[in-house]
């Protein structure tokens, strides 16, 4: 007669249930991850500031754009303002760019919002944070652009920067909004030409 025991036996890999990391290995691990954080932050930190300088640069730019074909196409003349109440009910120029700036028609040429006959077409809030814009001459209080889209006397380079700065070493951190004669607008990487505030 042939006995059959009921309990089989224990694989000797499964005589050890409890598995886990040794001390050695999880301080190993802690300071990887730690050489890996320390590493990549600053590169981190300088793509944040870099894409905040971009959005900026691109925000006027598209500001400026509106402006000239609003010009255009209503044929009368259109001002582009740095503005310190830009989002309230009636804003007016003054201020730095920085703090935000409007657009409008402006018929009558006296540089300010007359409603109802002018129109405002944007009202574009502060920047934030650290980014600062530098505008030589004329373009510190206005910008005008003539029926035809030209902005005699208005041509130049708007400098945006934050707080690292765009002297010749760190004028890869700045970007440059230069707008001609004509009325185009571009961004282009700085070159330090214009100063940053």
């Amino acid at each position: 007669m042939v006995y059959v025991s009921a309990k089989a036996p224990v694989p000797a890999a499964n005589l050890n249930p409890h598995r886990g990391f040794t001390l050695t290995e999880m301080v190993t691990v802690v300071a990887l991850i730690g050489i890996t954080t320390a590493i990549a932050a600053p590169s981190f930190s300088n793509l944040l500031k870099n894409n905040r300088i971009t959005a900026a640069a691109n925000e006027l730019l598209t500001s400026l754009t509106l402006a000239r074909s609003t010009a255009i196409t209503t044929r009368t003349q259109s001002v582009v303002c740095p503005s310190n109440d830009s989002t309230s009910d009636k804003p007016s120029c003054g201020g730095s760019w920085e703090d935000g700036w409007i657009v409008f028609t402006d018929i009558d040429g006296n540089g300010e919002v007359s409603p109802p006959q002018e129109t405002l077409w944007e009202q574009h809030p502060a920047l934030g944070g650290t980014l600062d814009i530098g505008a030589p001459g004329a373009l510190a209080t206005r910008i005008r652009f003539q029926p035809i889209g030209t902005v005699p006397g208005f041509n130049g380079t708007f400098a945006i920067c934050d707080d690292r700065g765009g002297d010749a070493d760190q004028r890869h951190n700045m970007r440059e909004v230069i707008l001609s004669f004509a009325g185009r607008a571009r961004v282009v990487e700085g070159d330090g030409g214009t100063a940053c505030p």
